[in-house]
C-alpha cells in the first residue's frame, strides 16, 4: 500500500469473518454486545439482526474494508446509527487498521470515507465511542488522529476497564469512556 492511495471496497457477507478476526485481534475487552453486533452485520435483514436492532436501537449501516494482497482485511470502517439521535448523528463504527499497515494513510482513508458517507446521508454529527484504554494497540495514534479529522471530544467518564496481570502483577486498568463528534 506504501506509495499508493489504499482501494477501499463495501464490506460483503463472505468477508465477514475476515474483518471480524482483525477487530477481535485488536478490540480484546469488547463488550458480548459488541461482539455480537459485528457478527449480526452478515445477516442484516434477517430476523436475529432485526431483534438485535430493535432491542438495541441500534441500526448498522455500511462498513468498508481495505484488503491486502494475502486476502485478509488491513482495515475497516463503518456507520451505525442509535435511535435517540439518528435524526441527527451518524456514528462511526469499528475503526481499526492492524497494527502492520498503520502509518501508512490508511487509516486516513477509512476515517475520511466515513465522514464522506457520513454527509452524504444528511448527518449533521458525526459521532464515535472511543477510550483511552492502555489495552487497545496504538490508541493514542488513534486520538490524535480523531482529532487532526475534527473529532473533538464531547464527555468522557472514568472507569474502571478491567483486571490485567502481567510482570507488574495484577493491577486494575483505568481510563476515559470518550464520546468525540464532528460537526459536517
Amino acid at each position: 500500500m506504501e506509495g499508493k492511495a489504499p482501494q477501499l471496497v463495501r464490506l460483503e457477507k463472505d468477508m465477514v469473518p475476515r474483518a471480524k478476526e482483525l477487530v477481535d485481534s485488536v478490540f480484546i475487552g469488547q463488550t458480548p454486545m459488541e461482539r455480537l453486533s459485528f457478527r449480526l452485520y452478515s445477516r442484516k435483514g434477517g430476523l436475529s439482526y432485526r431483534i438485535f436492532s430493535r432491542l438495541s436501537g441500534v441500526d448498522l449501516l455500511d462498513f468498508w474494508v481495505a484488503i491486502s494482497d494475502d486476502g485478509s482485511v488491513s482495515g475497516i470502517s463503518g456507520l451505525y446509527s442509535i435511535r435517540k439521535d439518528r435524526d441527527e448523528a451518524l456514528w462511526l463504527s469499528w475503526y481499526v487498521v492492524r497494527p502492520s499497515e498503520r502509518g501508512r494513510g490508511l487509516g486516513a482513508t477509512l476515517l475520511n470515507k466515513a465522514i464522506e458517507e457520513a454527509t452524504n446521508r444528511g448527518a449533521r454529527f458525526l459521532r464515535l465511542y472511543t477510550s483511552d484504554s492502555e489495552l487497545i494497540d496504538g490508541g493514542e495514534n488513534a486520538q490524535m488522529m480523531y482529532e487532526r479529522h475534527g473529532l473533538s471530544i464531547k464527555s468522557q467518564k472514568r472507569v474502571i476497564g478491567g483486571l490485567i496481570i502481567d510482570e507488574k502483577g495484577p493491577r486494575l486498568i483505568r481510563m476515559n469512556k470518550i464520546i468525540r463528534e464532528k460537526a459536517l
